[in-house]
């Protein structure tokens, strides 16, 4: 297991990244703070979601990545292992390239994530690549480019490129 230092005031050291596809109306939902869409851009409010620890650029992670408390937000790779953040917020910031298997409560996606299942307990929003085996979410918002086998949702909506089999569950 890889332990993640925390850091004071991310919000200061981190910056909100910039949207890399058309703007998602409707995903101002006031009962979905922690983040806006603002035109084009994705603003992501990280004091809001509780990003705690960061693990920036050119880091490079083999195995998993077990985080039990605050979010995390990732700008480096991890291209094997698991990404486990059940209470928790992960942010992959433009750049990031994922091949674990991700199982977070919330996921903000700017980067790339090529592996075979995401699950986002809570909210998914997907401002990058996806492409899984699987992806279930009760909240997906996409304005990337998500290609899965199986997408289970029970609310969505997207103005990106969304291919595969939709399955909308309660």
């Amino acid at each position: 297991m890889n332990n993640v230092s925390p850091l004071p005031n991310i919000a200061a050291i981190v910056p909100a990244q910039p949207a890399t596809s058309a703007e998602c109306p409707g995903a101002t939902d006031a009962a979905t703070p922690g983040y806006r869409i603002d035109g084009k851009t994705l603003v992501i409010d990280h004091q809001a979601e509780d990003i705690r620890h960061v693990l920036k650029g050119t880091c490079v992670i083999r195995g998993d990545v077990d985080v039990r408390e605050g979010g995390l937000y990732l700008a480096g790779s991890v291209p094997e292992g698991r990404i486990d953040i059940p209470d928790g917020t992960l942010i992959l910031a433009e750049g990031a390239e994922i091949g674990a298997v991700i199982t977070v409560k919330r996921l903000f996606n700017l980067g790339t994530v090529r592996t075979t299942t995401v699950t986002a307990t809570e909210l998914l929003v997907n401002w990058g690549h996806i492409d899984a085996e699987e992806v279930g979410t009760a909240s997906l918002r996409n304005g990337g480019t998500l290609v899965a086998q199986e997408v289970r949702y029970s609310d969505m909506e997207s103005v990106g490129v969304l291919q595969g089999n939709l399955s909308r569950v309660s």
